[in-house]
């Protein structure tokens, strides 16, 4: 027994131990790179290598082993007579040949020569042996290889798209980097980056540490001469670090309640076998005290003998889990040998208690007839009950088993299912003596020997049966839990990825500037594909509190894959149905052609001299919208002539994306570079085809957006297409800034539509989004929402309990008007029959930057969670292996026990084939009544605390989504076949024994 227990309970705190430490490193290895990393950035010093010494020093301080990877930059430098205004970052890093491979070419030697990323080579036509000037001082770089990183998604690279990919989208003109021996040669003051990783051999006990450091990280930092003019710090591992070891603790505790469990059923199974062994010995420990031996002998041989036989069982528990650990270092050693100390101490003290306190029973033959009853057996269910109770009352309080606010454990609320289960078996023993008593004055009113005898003996011998009904109740109740704790957390994975997942095909596309369409029609034309809807999805703050929105065509919300029941696409089109109006204009194809004349005129001061010669410039940019998806299209730039007054014209000419498009806005752009000037501009014959814009638009009006510089101000009469403004610069501190002016005509704001737009809320924002409305800021543009609904959960974003979901149409008008700009859909989301068949085409559709995924992709394991379900059936094949002596042993002692019985029934008349089955059918009704007892218990205190436990073990998911209980059939079902196998086996086995003695005559009981 002490091996068995040494062997289940060390070894599921040893699984346990291994997998978090897995699941720490696992979670690091698949972190996008901003949250597997943190990235300080700051000029490079004039003593670079006191200031990479000073930080490599205060991080070793903080962080307990960190990586550093240290780059330096330039800023982006013009590449001279490249044309189209290329641009190229020069860069050192020591890290290059560790973490990338040369493609052509050879390693640079001399500080003019260097390698340059093999996709930015190939976009810019550059190959190994060119050469390129760079910058104002234009300083010649010799290309001598090609390179690309080996993982583009390392955390060494900080999500930097410039090093993944040799081009920047946000950036279409900029290449890189050129890695250099060094940057000396360069007139430019170099950036200095530091990446900060974990090491691959993080474990779960460093995690405090880096949450603590992480937290001082930046203040400490500030404090030191490693910032020049600044710092900026960037990436999320802090908050992957926090998430992580609450994650842990929330698994730990979980984890918890199936160990309770089972060191509640060790002890059930010691207690009972100690009580056994004591009641089958006491006859021969009371012979040895009338015979002259004292009690103290009697309890030094039982401490002996107890202490020897438990720690043989659990030197051989302590070896076979250490062999199946493998060498997985000092902790999980010593957790082992902690649990084997502590097996061989408890079991010892139960075995030499009971079996002394065995001897003050003198009546030992009334209890094994069953003709004395224990008195306690009420009072117990009655205390057992009580605490049960309680402690449940706790769990369900707190929620988990945690104390509220702390990573504290509860030892009340994790003991709740232990105590629940516990007071469960003992109600079906107090309720199995009246039952069983019942059934006997019931069958004796049938004649034969069956099934009265049976009946009796039951009710007879149940202060013995008691030992294997407990056990088989608890092991058949821990199977239950097990497979409602597979089952519903399953359930909660699914949900959860159906929700996060958005649609049943979600393609998140790479970053955009907003110039190119998204082409959400060709993903709808893809095969299998039923609905397809451009989404955006941002970050939105209200105060200092942030949260995520989602914004799609609410006449396309059927695309949503969340059940109904969270998500209902009928009043999510009622609740946010945009005004008709909205976001109309007139429709435009082709080319927008027109005459731009401009006349500019310096008002103000002029501070050109303090910068390199630059024009004065104007150009027209159209914002369209097809109902799906806005995109920006814009002319080329007008440039003024040098003479204050005169006059500058030149023609328009802006290409019209496929598709029907509609313009929504107009922009002028004003660019007075560093001198105040008054404009005068004047947009003639626009026109589209057939449509005259000109007078489409001449009903529309125009504002002058915000952030102008001072002094900056658009005539009263000015018209869309006319208009006169003054251009002021941007003054920051001792520092100027060019003046620029967006004139934005717009058509009049739709009646009703002034009180903000509306949204639907999650519960977690109910209290900030409020009917009357709150102000947020989305996309660094400040609008009014206003709560015209709750929603459930946020399709596409489970993890966050604060939310918004929009009609995309109006939160774009809502930013144009607000002086933001249209953002371009971040996802489309794809309906689909077969989603796994359409993810190939929306991928080679969406490009490589791109990420593509389905529900069932998005339900991937949870690598800190999935070890609470292992710990369960751990647990549940530990309560049937420590079920199984226990049954046995029982079978063997009522065997012996009844020995004289069977010779009284032979002579009488009963034959050894019917004694057998008798015998067999006791214990299966005993057995099989207690399989069933525990599956019912199982399941009573599952559906009171599982979806708690569940949801504590996954803080990530929203408590709004509904989580039943289910149950893992399958599992479920082998555990409950193996006990019942397992009774049925030693029944006929029993059976087989009580024939064998009916058949042997030989044997004389002997009497003393």
């Amino acid at each position: 027994m002490s091996m068995l227990v040494t062997l289940t309970v060390a070894g599921t705190l040893t699984y346990l131990t291994i997998a978090s430490t897995a699941a720490v490193r696992q979670v690091m290895e698949q972190a996008s790179p901003e949250a597997a990393g943190v990235t300080l950035q700051t000029r490079l010093a004039d003593d670079a290598t006191g200031q990479d010494e000073l930080l490599h020093e205060t991080v070793t301080g903080l962080l307990p082993a960190a990586v550093v990877y240290r780059s330096v930059s330039t800023p982006e430098l013009d590449v001279q007579d490249a044309g189209s205004g290329t641009a190229v970052v020069l860069a050192t890093d020591q890290h290059a040949r560790e973490g990338g491979e040369l493609t052509a070419g050879a390693w640079p030697a001399t500080p003019g020569e260097g390698v340059l990323h093999a996709d930015a080579a190939r976009a810019a036509g550059l190959e190994v042996g060119d050469t390129f000037a760079v910058g104002a001082q234009a300083l010649p770089i010799r290309i001598t290889g090609l390179w690309q990183p080996d993982d583009p998604a390392a955390a060494r690279w900080a999500g930097d798209v410039l090093t993944a990919e040799g081009l920047d989208p946000v950036r279409p003109h900029t290449v890189g980097p050129v890695f250099l021996p060094s940057l000396d040669l360069v007139d430019v003051t170099p950036l200095v980056r530091w990446v900060i990783t974990p090491a691959p051999d993080l474990e779960p006990a460093d995690l405090d540490g880096w949450q603590s450091g992480l937290a001082e990280l930046r203040e400490v930092v500030d404090e030191t001469e490693v910032p020049v003019r600044g710092l900026i710090v960037e990436g999320s591992l802090a908050q992957t670090v926090t998430d992580t070891a609450n994650g842990l603790i929330a698994v730990r505790t979980a984890a918890a309640v199936p160990l309770v469990i089972v060191g509640a059923v060790s002890l059930v199974a010691l207690w009972q076998l100690a009580g056994l062994l004591g009641l089958l010995r006491a006859p021969e420990s009371r012979l040895l005290l009338t015979r002259g031996a004292s009690r103290r002998q009697l309890r030094t041989a039982a401490l002996i003998e107890s202490a020897g036989v438990t720690g043989l069982g659990a030197a051989i528990g302590t070896g076979v889990t250490l062999a199946l650990a493998g060498d997985r270092g000092d902790d999980a050693t010593a957790v082992v040998l902690l649990v084997a100390a502590g097996v061989c101490l408890v079991v010892t003290a139960v075995l030499v208690t009971v079996q002394l306190s065995a001897l003050t029973i003198h009546d030992d033959a009334a209890v094994v007839s069953g003709r004395r009853r224990p008195v306690l057996a009420g009072s117990a269910v009655i205390l057992l009950i009580g605490a049960a109770t309680f402690s449940m009352w706790r769990f369900a309080r707190n929620g988990s088993a945690l104390v509220p606010g702390t990573s504290r454990v509860d030892p009340l609320a994790v003991s709740a299912p232990a105590l629940m289960l516990l007071a469960a078996a003992l109600l079906a023993l107090a309720l199995a003596a009246p039952l069983t008593r019942g059934w006997a004055r019931w069958a004796s009113r049938r004649p034969g020997y069956s099934p009265v005898s049976e009946a009796r003996q039951v009710a007879r011998h149940l202060p013995v049966l008691a030992a294997p009904v407990v056990l088989v109740i608890l092991a058949s109740a821990v199977a239950t839990m097990a497979a409602a704790y597979s089952g519903t957390s399953e359930t909660l994975r699914t949900v959860s990825a159906g929700v996060a997942s958005g649609a049943d095909v979600r393609v998140r596309l790479a970053d955009s500037s907003g110039d190119e369409t998204v082409g959400v029609s060709r993903y709808a034309d893809l095969d299998g594909v039923t609905q397809a809807s451009g989404v955006l999805t941002t970050a939105v703050r209200q105060e200092d509190s942030p949260g995520t929105l989602t914004a799609l065509p609410v006449a396309q919300s059927s695309v949503i894959a969340a059940p109904e029941a969270l998500v209902n696409p009928v009043e999510i089109a009622e609740s946010l149905a945009p005004h008709p109006d909205t976001l109309a204009g007139p429709e435009v194809a082709g080319i927008v052609e027109g005459n731009l004349t401009v006349s500019t005129t310096t008002t103000g001061p002029d501070m050109s001299m303090f910068a390199y010669p630059s024009a004065r410039q104007v150009w027209l940019e159209l914002v369209l919208w097809n109902g799906t998806e806005a995109v920006t299209v814009r002319s080329e730039r007008v440039s003024d002539t040098p003479d204050d007054g005169a006059t500058s014209t030149g023609s328009v000419g802006i290409e019209v994306p496929d598709g029907a498009w509609q313009v929504v806005a107009l922009d002028v752009q004003l660019a007075a570079q560093f001198a105040q000037t008054r404009y005068e501009v004047e947009v003639a014959e626009l026109r589209s085809g057939d449509v005259d814009l000109g007078a489409a638009l001449s009903s529309w009006d125009p504002a002058t957006l915000p952030l102008a510089g001072e002094g900056s101000m658009l005539a009263a009469d000015a018209r869309p297409l006319t208009l006169t403004a003054e251009v002021g610069l941007l003054y920051s501190g001792d520092f100027v800034r060019p003046g620029t002016v967006t004139v934005r005509a717009m058509p009049p704001p739709p009646s009703g539509t002034g009180d903000g737009l509306p949204v639907l809320v999650t519960p977690g924002w109910s209290q900030a989004i409020l009917p009357s409305g709150a102000d947020v800021t989305i996309a660094g543009t400040q609008l009014r929402l206003r709560a015209a609904g709750e929603i459930a959960v946020l399709p596409g974003s489970v993890s966050h309990p604060r939310g918004v979901l929009a009609d995309l149409a109006g939160l774009q008008e809502a930013l144009l008007r607000g002086g933001g700009s249209a953002q371009p859909v971040s996802e489309v989301w794809l309906a689909a029959g077969a989603p796994a068949e359409v993810k190939a085409p929306a991928a080679a559709l969406a490009g490589p930057r791109a990420e593509v995924t389905t529900a069932d992709t998005a339900r991937g394991t949870d690598p800190v969670a999935a070890p609470a379900r292992i710990v369960f059936w751990l647990a549940a094949a530990g309560a049937l292996l420590l079920m199984v002596p226990a049954v046995a042993a029982v079978a063997t002692a009522q065997a012996t026990a009844r020995r004289g019985e069977v010779v009284v029934l032979r002579a009488v008349g009963v034959g050894s084939a019917q004694q057998a089955a008798s015998r067999r059918r006791e214990l299966l009704a005993a057995q099989l009544s207690a399989i069933a007892a525990g599956a019912v218990a199982g399941l009573g205190t599952a559906a009171l605390m599982m979806p708690d436990l569940v949801r504590a073990t996954t803080p990530q998911v929203t408590a709004a989504l509904p989580l039943p209980v289910r149950l893992d059939m399958a599992g479920g079902a082998i555990l409950l076949a193996v006990i019942t196998s397992v009774v049925v086996a030693v029944s006929f086995w029993y059976g087989h024994r009580v024939r064998a003695q009916v058949l042997d005559t030989t044997w004389r009981e002997e009497v003393r």
